[in-house]
């Protein structure tokens, strides 16, 4: 018998501090058992319904509530007391210690979220050591990508989109805002620009601010920047499938080169991971836990994702939309004004600076220009760009008369060639999941600066992980954990591909995914194994 007052180990790992703790030895014995205990016990008996009280053993039950000693407020009112005492309720009644039965979003019963984050998944692994290995998992990530920098990726951009960013940071922490920088580096006249969303560059401004306007200072920033992503692939991981899935999924994205390579070459994709992760770790917490604060979490971190890369507005419909189905109508207006809202400034800041109404980016003109002509439609480059598009004409007028240009040249061009379409698109879509020419991808990276060794050793990679990760959606499937929010990402790298052309650098929201399901399968090859 427990002493007065004691109510044993909480198994739901929420609420005060259970009564047990006035006993910390006894307390701590139970707390070692159950790390000890073989979880797929406590699973099993949660998914037949089985009290996982009995999972205990009896010496360290919580106290039964039929036979618990008087409180000191119960003797106070036994007779002679100073009033009777209030007879308890007979029946069976459910222990304090279990957590109420919950369901997935999709209304299967899962039994993931009915165990305390250190029991969460296969494999039982204490907090404390799940935060020791994933800090220690993180430096040596940051440590790693420095090494990259300083020897593999010392070479600075000398035009693209790399250099607009470096050069736009500098000129942010100036205080000149917004405006291209190549026109003023070569004409030296202020004018507003909007190539490219704005949150990559504001991040690299950090840097400017306190000094740091080399390349060198910007590529340490995104190596930073990259580290944390791997932080937050192991909390997703943890979230998903446990503490040890969580440390396999930071290993995983430490070790990654289609993860690594980006820090090294200043493309905004760096910190697209980052934010994606955090799209994804606020979508789990509000399926575990649907608010009106969770739902804006997710409509945020989506707005986040939306300033770094326009293709991300896409997340509303495979993201947003979904987890409203399953959870409540009710909670999609408060996920779409949290993107709203995040959106809002830079929109009307675009509203006032341009001719033509830009969202969020006035580069998709070009985009779409250079992905619908002649040289991607046949040829060598099916299913990719040809920047000789460009070429054809000069059009007159600010950014948003330009983009607005070649947007209608490149969207005519697509209906006058829909019977070529088809096989456009698939080669695209090859090209994203290098089934199509995967060794010609390779070459194509290192327009955008990535290195051939590396970008070989990513495609090697990415199959190897692809097939693990395919093994990570039959485990979390058969654990009944919602799959939703993982899958959204590579729908979106699809979206993508369809919309844009098919590029390594934009599968990057698939990267995170298949990063943290094959770190699924690994855990339940580990847990198989012992």
């Amino acid at each position: 018998m427990l002493p007065r007052g004691a109510r044993g180990v909480r198994l739901t790992g929420r609420g005060p501090r259970p009564a047990a703790a006035r006993q910390p030895a006894r307390a701590r014995r139970g707390r070692r058992h159950l790390r000890r205990l073989p979880l797929a016990r406590l699973l099993d008996a949660e998914g037949r319904g089985v009290d996982t009280h009995a999972a205990v053993p009896r010496r360290l039950r919580p106290a039964s509530r039929g036979h618990a000693r008087p409180r000191a407020g119960d003797r106070d009112r036994q007779p002679g007391g100073g009033g009777a005492a209030r007879p308890r309720a007979e029946g069976r009644r459910r222990p304090a210690a279990v957590a109420p039965p919950a369901t997935g979003l999709s209304g299967a019963r899962h039994t993931g979220a009915l165990l305390p984050a250190r029991l969460h998944g296969r494999g039982l692994l204490p907090a404390r050591l799940h935060g020791r290995g994933l800090l220690a998992v993180t430096a040596a990530a940051f440590a790693g990508r420095v090494a990259y920098v300083l020897t593999l990726a010392h070479h600075d951009p000398t035009g693209g989109d790399a250099l607009y960013y470096h050069l736009q940071a500098n000129l942010l922490a100036r205080g000149h805002g917004f405006i291209h920088p190549y026109v003023w580096e070569l004409h030296h006249r202020a004018v507003a620009s909007a190539v490219h969303p704005p949150l990559f560059p504001l991040v690299l401004a950090v840097a400017s601010v306190f000094g740091g306007t080399s390349f060198l200072a910007h590529k340490l920033l995104a190596c930073a920047i990259g580290a944390a992503t791997v932080a937050v692939a192991g909390l997703l991981g943890r979230e998903v499938a446990g503490p040890r899935a969580g440390v396999v999924a930071a290993v995983l994205a430490a070790v990654y080169p289609n993860l690594w390579a980006v820090d090294g070459i200043l493309m905004p994709e760096t910190l697209y991971a980052l934010v994606i992760g955090l799209v994804l770790l606020a979508a789990y917490r509000f399926g575990r836990r649907p608010t009106l604060a969770t739902a804006g979490a997710v409509g945020a971190a989506v707005g986040l994702a939306v300033l770094t890369r326009g293709e991300a507005i896409f997340l509303v419909v495979l993201l947003a939309l979904p987890l409203a189905a399953l959870r409540g109508w009710r909670w999609l207006p408060a996920m779409v004004a949290a993107t709203a809202l995040v959106l809002t400034p830079w929109t009307v800041r675009n509203l006032v600076r341009f001719d033509k109404p830009v969202l969020v980016s006035n580069n998709s003109g070009e985009v779409l220009a250079v992905a619908n002509c002649p040289g991607a439609y046949h040829g060598p480059l099916l299913g990719f760009w040809d920047l000789r598009c460009l070429a054809t004409a000069h059009p007159r007028g600010d950014e948003s008369d330009r983009a607005a240009f070649w947007r209608g040249r490149g969207l005519t061009y697509a209906r006058h060639h829909a019977g070529r379409l088809p096989v456009v698109i698939g080669a695209r879509l090859g090209r994203m999941w290098e089934l199509y020419r995967p060794l010609q991808n390779t070459h194509l990276d290192s327009i955008e600066g990535r290195r051939l060794d590396v970008a070989r050793a990513g495609l090697a990679s990415f199959y190897l992980l692809a097939a693990f990760a395919v093994g990570g959606v039959v485990v979390l499937r058969r654990r009944r954990v919602l799959l939703v929010p993982l899958l959204s990402m590579p729908a979106l790298a699809a979206a993508t591909a369809v919309y844009a052309y098919g590029a390594t650098r934009f599968r990057m929201p698939a990267e995170v995914t298949i990063v943290v399901l094959a770190a699924a399968a690994v855990d339940a090859v580990i847990e198989r194994a012992r």
